[in-house]
């Protein structure tokens, strides 16, 4: 509503020079100097003729002739009548004003506003303090003869700071009509005002055609509700409400929900809520996205995230912190869809933790994480709840006295109380506690790091490193043999750990000298490698499969800092059967435009007998353009492709033509997560100083989603 307010800037222009000429022209004592070729007094009249200039205060008058009756309180202006206050200008054919009433006809007005917005109107009226009528105004931003567009409406009354009513209103495209409203009122209030907003109406292949109706409700400078009624001529009808809130400083938020009855799935809805509300040094905060199902999700989402999206949730938390230890207490409800078609919900009603982090005691640095949670975990129609205690110590020893080489030691103490246990058969709990712990020891050497200065020059210098690196990792899980804890989290199914991690990183770094002698070092290039190698006792050690872990390669590549060039690679040394490789790209041309590409090639990888056996690869390509807003042609184009099934997930292209009185935008969108692809389509003519004149656009989820 703010944007399309400014419409009004033409209708407040012819009322406010009319009020400002009553105002000064008949003021007591007005500070007013004259000029024309021929002045004449004669009584209480007084007439001025040939090239009349009239100047009060900030305002100028124009005309051929100008007739003052000082007993009747009346100006009369005829021929060419131009006023100019400020940077607005108002001409016409004839003005006659009521010095003693300040009010006023304009006939054959034309009026001009900065930078470039042109109006005319057959007359004007101002008929109260604040109220202004006007009939057959024509408003444009065009400076040309045969504008790009116009706005042309029957009759429009002007309220001052408060509103501009059209009525019978007629959209021109050149001088072809394209859109009739009988009336149109448009805020010109500074803060929001209640009304209807531009309805957004538009094909679907899948869904029919869709129209929108939206009610913007003000309801005070803290709070709006927004409602919409929406429609789909194949699946049916919707209703949506959002819901905006500032309580304070320190609390606000946002909420808003989706009911819809469609002809297919029946009756759907979506709730989303977020909240953040701060007291000193207390944080509580709330999120929930939650939806009736996820074929909902997937048919009507408004974007490619949104429709594969495979969790809903609910939570909120509230928080503080002293120093070095953080309190923490939480609830949440989670759910999650399965690749099978099933989903699995659990939550933790509530969780309370404390908090340690980088206590120093000497050299050493100390952390806790201190736990209760009330889980529980539903999953095939059966429920898991129990209880859970659980502490978590960890303490490190850093050592760094020689600067090419550096060595944490890392010890951590995990013991865990549980309600219940795992019973020996069926996926069901018993009643009895079980204490469980773990010890885990770590240590991380990084060095010796060596390197290499090159002198490229008098102003460049490329500096070599090599950083080799090794970890060691062992662990093991204490508890009754035979006995298995409640599943919650992937910690759980852990029984242990051993196993050696090493590998080498290049990095090369560019020190380029400026003219004044500054320098700029980067990085430009770096390039690492790692394996690990399961150690015996491991208990991930299993017959038929090797000890030796994958090998990773990254590679980055940075010459300044619009672009970057990553790869990586994951390969097994038995057989150098490649599982993963992946290439991407971002090039910023600037701040709001970029070009991003992307390549993803995977495979599964299993063994028979220490044999690799690899599954059918699978390759995707995804890609972002975006160009700098603002130009003459702005192109928006992205997707994402299955090379292996020769498959458009999803295909965005859109194109923003803007000209210096319109701006005209086209945008196709193609889905396909199911069998049948589905297109979308986006039209929309906005007007600078106006906003969105039409909103052509596919239907539910583009705004709210």
């Amino acid at each position: 509503m703010n944007r399309a307010s400014q419409t009004a800037v033409i209708a407040v222009g012819f009322g406010v020079i009319l009020w400002g000429v009553a105002a000064v022209v008949g003021a007591a004592e007005p500070q007013c100097r004259a000029r024309a070729s021929t002045q004449r007094i004669q009584g209480n009249i007084l007439e001025l003729e040939g090239w009349v200039t009239l100047t009060c205060e900030d305002l100028t008058v124009q005309a051929a002739y100008v007739r003052v009756d000082t007993k009747a309180h009346a100006l009369v202006a005829e021929g060419d009548v131009t006023i100019v206050q400020g940077e607005t200008r108002l001409t016409g054919e004839r003005l006659e004003l009521d010095l003693r009433t300040r009010m006023g006809t304009m006939y054959d007005a034309f009026a001009f506003d900065t930078p470039h917005i042109f109006g005319t109107a057959r007359q004007v009226d101002r008929q109260d303090e604040d109220v202004y009528r006007m009939t057959g105004a024509e408003v444009t931003e065009c400076r040309y003869r045969s504008p790009h567009w116009s706005l042309h409406a029957h009759r429009v009354k002007l309220k001052l700071d408060d509103y501009v009513r059209f009525t019978h209103v007629v959209v021109r495209v050149k001088s072809v009509p394209v859109l009739y409203l009988p009336m149109l009122q448009i805020p010109i209030r500074r803060e929001r005002t209640t009304g209807f907003l531009f309805p957004r109406f538009g094909p679907n292949s899948q869904k029919g055609f869709f129209f929108e109706q939206a009610f913007f409700w003000a309801i005070s400078r803290s709070q709006d509700l927004t409602l919409a009624g929406q429609w789909f001529s194949k699946r049916g009808l919707g209703f949506n409400a959002e819901y905006r809130y500032v309580l304070s400083a320190q609390s606000s938020g946002q909420a808003n929900g989706d009911f819809f009855r469609d002809d297919l799935l029946g009756t759907q809805w979506q709730v989303r809520w977020n909240h953040t509300a701060r007291w000193g040094l207390w944080t509580w905060a709330v999120s929930a996205d939650w939806f009736s199902s996820y074929s909902f999700i997937q048919t009507f989402g408004g974007d490619f995230a949104r429709r594969t999206q495979v969790q809903r949730f609910a939570r909120s938390y509230l928080t503080t912190r002293w120093g070095v230890a953080q309190l923490y207490v939480q609830a949440d409800v989670q759910s999650v869809a399965l690749g099978d078609g099933s989903t699995v919900l659990f939550g933790r009603l509530p969780t309370a933790q404390a908090f340690i982090y980088n206590y120093r005691m000497g050299p050493a640095v100390m952390a806790f994480d201190g736990s209760y949670s009330f889980l529980y975990r539903r999953q095939a129609g059966q429920l898991q709840a129990f209880h859970r205690l659980d502490a978590f110590p960890r303490w490190s020893l850093p050592w760094n006295r020689l600067p090419w080489l550096s060595v944490t030691p890392t010890l951590a103490l995990r013991g865990t109380l549980d309600s219940h246990r795992q019973a020996p058969t069926g996926n069901v709990l018993e009643a009895r506690p079980l204490a469980r712990g773990r010890v885990a020891f770590n240590v991380q050497a990084v060095g010796p790091v060596f390197y290499r200065i090159y002198g490229l020059g008098a102003s460049f210098r490329l500096k070599h490193t090599i950083e080799p690196f090794v970890r060691y990792d062992w662990s093991h899980t204490y508890r009754p043999a035979g006995v298995s804890p409640p599943l919650f989290d992937p910690g759980d199914l852990s029984t242990g750990q051993h196993q050696v991690a090493y590998g080498l990183t290049h990095r090369f770094f560019v020190r380029r000298m400026s003219p004044d002698g500054r320098s700029s070092p980067r990085e430009w290039f770096s390039w690492s490698i790692a394996h690990s190698l399961q150690l015996p006792g491991s208990p991930l050690i299993q017959p038929g499969i090797p000890r030796t872990g994958l090998v990773q390669s990254l590679w980055r590549l940075t010459p300044t800092d619009d672009f970057s060039l990553d790869a990586g690679l994951l390969v097994h040394p038995r057989g150098w059967k490649v599982t993963q490789w992946n290439v991407s790209s971002l090039w910023r041309f600037s701040e709001n435009a970029a070009l991003s590409v992307a390549w993803l090639y995977q495979r599964g990888l299993s063994f028979q007998d220490s044999t690799p056996v690899t599954t059918p690869a699978s390759q995707q390509v995804r890609f972002s353009l975006t160009t700098p807003p603002g130009r003459v042609l702005q192109f928006q184009v992205s997707g994402a492709y299955d090379v292996t099934r020769r498959q458009w997930y999803n295909a965005v292209g859109g194109l923003i033509w803007n000209q210096d009185c319109f701006s005209l935008g086209v945008q196709v969108v193609r889905y396909q997560l199911g069998p049948r692809p589905e297109l979308q389509f986006h039209f929309s003519l906005s007007i600078p100083k106006v906003g969105n004149l039409l909103n052509f656009v596919p239907g539910l989820g583009g705004l709210y989603f």
